[in-house]
């Protein structure tokens, strides 16, 4: 971590997928003594999948993207997503932390290899989410789109995910506190 903080033209992402539904998470609910509980829910479970990176090292600006749930989470677009991450540094050598899932995986020797030197992928030990800084990102955005009810369009979830995205980006030292690499990662 030292090593990369004193280099310039260094960026350092920590990088993870989450799912959020349109339905509430509001799980209370009320019975007569004696009933079953009665919980609010619209049966429906469609939502989106947003791949993220975080700068975790200088910056603190989260890069996104967002599909719907239905698609699922595939190599294709965690590699259009790294695609995207080169593309807007494309003067700076980066580093992402990952976990260990499949599509990280499969596409990393491809995207070292397209990128030829500028792209390093670190992955995480397994079973490890909380040393990913992105997921301190999802938490705040989840506990962001909070509701009590669900979303009555499907349009809703998304663009209050874009919300609190354009307003991360646009204050950093309120996702520096969540995610810098100096005080989530201890050096020896």
């Amino acid at each position: 971590m030292d090593e990369l903080s004193h280099r310039d033209h260094v960026c350092l992402f920590a990088l993870d997928e989450t799912g959020i539904r349109i339905e509430s998470n509001n799980f209370y609910g009320w019975a007569p003594k004696g009933l079953p509980l009665y919980a609010e829910a619209n049966g429906d479970h469609k939502g989106v999948n947003v791949i993220g990176a975080t700068e975790i090292l200088r910056s603190y600006k989260p890069y996104y993207s967002i599909h719907p749930s239905q698609e699922g989470m595939k190599s294709q677009h965690v590699g259009e997503f790294i695609d995207k991450l080169m593309h807007t540094n494309s003067d700076k050598e980066v580093w992402v932390i990952l976990d260990n899932y499949r599509p990280h995986r499969s596409i990393a020797p491809e995207y070292e290899s397209k990128y030829q030197g500028r792209l390093h992928f670190m992955f995480l030990p397994p079973y490890s989410p909380e040393l990913n800084p992105q997921e301190n990102v999802w938490a705040w955005l989840k506990d962001y789109c909070a509701r009590d009810s669900a979303y009555t369009a499907d349009k809703e979830l998304p663009q209050r995910i874009r919300k609190f995205l354009v307003y991360a980006y646009n204050t950093p030292g309120k996702v520096s506190r969540r995610v810098d690499a100096k005080l989530y990662f201890k050096t020896a």
